[in-house]
């Protein structure tokens, strides 16, 4: 295929500007006139609601009565290039079109910063169709961060976005941590009934505003119906000063790890434990934080306050956030949901 011949395959399945502007002309019957932009008194040059030409796309202004300015302005969002020191309009009156161009270019090494101020991103999980509104301008979700995609008249171009942050997964408590001695508490509980599974609630009850520090922890146990490889148990109404800060329960006889209906019903956002293997003398135990359905490992000295060193070793044999580690216990990283 020439060069040629892929350009106009592009061009038609980009539907682009280009054919737009051929194909633009009035209808039968009507005079060959487009809205024009206006000027009133001394003030600026406003234009009608009409369409931006640039880069192979059409691209919608807002709303009519825009200056100069303002569509600058409007571009920029997305065309960095079309600032007004930049760029220029050009009003094809006969088209009923603003032509936007670059004036010039200047190369050359610089020290300024890529990214200045954060924006907002509406990130896709997959380019969109060539015929989609987005087509033009979208950012992708990738493996390894976000990218930025343009759909011009020359081809499709895409590049990750650069960040100044480095974004790990984990979890920040905003009230003190609740004492070792409640995971103590719970856990013999636990070990004192290890053929049915049971469910216990970590509560703040806060003396105040939200992690003020004047609130004190409890155990709460709901009321609740456990078998050996199951157990129910009502919700709890939480209020800014009342809530679960870790739920944990027991698998009995059984492994500590996050079953499938464990992944169901932690979708919440929070943090959750299992003790398992309760019938033995020092239990397992293996915490983590949800994020909507999105897991990651913790490690009971990040959740709960030792008030002497060893404590929670003496409780229970924690299950490191270890991947390889977990694996061999058989703990399941659990996917992503959609």
């Amino acid at each position: 295929m020439s060069d040629h011949a892929q350009q106009a395959g592009l061009f038609s399945m980009m539907g682009t500007a280009d054919a737009q502007l051929k194909n633009k002309k009035p209808a039968a019957g009507q005079a060959q006139t487009q809205p024009q932009a206006q000027k009133k008194g001394k003030g600026p040059k406003t234009f009608p609601k009409i369409s931006v030409y640039y880069a192979g796309n059409t691209i919608d202004l807002p709303r009519s009565g825009m200056t100069q300015d303002e569509v600058h302005a409007f571009l920029e969002q997305d065309y960095r290039e079309l600032a007004k020191e930049h760029s220029e309009l050009i009003h094809d009156e006969k088209r009923g079109l603003l032509i936007a161009y670059v004036k010039g270019h200047k190369k050359g090494a610089s020290a300024a910063a890529f990214l200045e101020d954060a924006v907002p991103l509406t990130v896709l999980p997959e380019p969109p169709e060539p015929h989609s509104p987005q087509r033009r301008l979208f950012h992708v979700l990738a493996d390894d961060g976000v990218y930025e995609g343009r759909r011009t008249q020359v081809g499709t171009f895409a590049a990750r976005v650069p960040s100044p942050l480095r974004a790990e997964s984990g979890f920040e408590l905003s009230v003190a941590k609740p004492p070792a001695a409640l995971l103590a508490e719970i856990v013999s509980a636990f070990r004192a009934s290890p053929r049915v599974e049971r469910l216990a609630n970590v509560l703040y009850r806060g003396g105040g505003r939200l992690g003020d520090g004047h609130g004190s922890y409890e155990v709460h146990w709901p009321d609740q119906d456990g078998t050996p490889v199951s157990v129910e148990a009502p919700g709890l109404v939480e209020t800014d000063e009342t809530f679960t800060v870790v739920q944990i329960h027991s698998h009995g006889h059984l492994p500590a790890y996050f079953s499938d209906q464990d992944d169901d019903d932690e979708a919440r956002t929070g943090l959750f434990g299992v003790v398992g293997r309760c019938h033995e003398g020092i239990p397992e135990m293996v915490f983590r934080f949800s994020v909507n359905g999105l897991y990651g490992f913790a490690s009971a000295a990040e959740i709960f306050a030792e008030s002497r060193r060893g404590e929670l070793a003496a409780i229970s044999r924690d299950l490191r956030p270890d991947r390889d580690a977990n694996r061999k216990e058989g703990i399941r990283w659990a996917s992503p949901r959609r």
